[in-house]
């Protein structure tokens, strides 16, 4: 067969419903410049989010605590657990690579001691992302707020969960501030 462009205003099937293939394996399909595409395209789904409605109190000093997330504020795909787990997990047919993103904010009970800071992702209750910060021990703060983010594989089944630890100087009970306290992530397009 010769090569050569097609011209065509509309291709179906010859039956109304079915597959149409465009190229072959190996191949590449280009979209010039200046070209649209409309219609379905690619989603970024499935996507959550959590949340916390209070804060959470009593944890103990400079421990690794799981954030109890009590909010759905966003679960496209059924994955979201607010009231047992506390975590997302990947539904049947949604494998992919995602991004992931928790933000959590350490306090102390009553003054100015908390002295460090870290918040973890766990994936099948391991550790795949940190972020800490640390204060000098001559200026302890009250409240210490980090975001920690990482691009993951994900299959089928797989568990996301946020963890946070918290060092009081005093070696005092501390708590998860409520406010901006937050696990969100999606499915990239692929």
């Amino acid at each position: 067969m010769a090569n050569g462009t097609l011209k065509v205003s509309n291709i179906q099937t010859s039956s109304g419903s079915g597959t149409i293939t465009i190229g072959q394996s190996g191949e590449t399909i280009t979209i010039p410049s200046g070209a649209t595409q409309t219609g379905v395209g690619g989603k970024n789904t499935p996507y959550f989010e959590m949340s916390l409605s209070s804060n959470q109190t009593g944890l103990s000093d400079n421990t690794a605590t799981k954030i109890q997330f009590d909010t759905s504020d966003l679960d496209s795909d059924s994955g979201v657990d607010v009231s047992t787990n506390y975590r997302y997990t990947v539904q049947s047919g949604d494998a992919g690579k995602y991004f992931l993103i928790s933000t959590a904010t350490g306090e102390t009970a009553s003054s100015d001691d908390n002295k460090d800071t870290s918040v973890f992702i766990y994936k099948n209750g391991s550790s795949v992302a940190k972020t800490e910060f640390e204060t000098s021990s001559s200026s302890d703060a009250y409240r210490i707020g980090k975001t920690v983010y990482t691009i993951q594989d994900l299959s089928a089944g797989d568990y996301i969960e946020t963890f946070i630890q918290i060092n009081s100087s005093s070696n005092a009970n501390t708590n998860i501030a409520k406010q901006g306290c937050r696990m969100s992530g999606f499915k990239f397009i692929e």
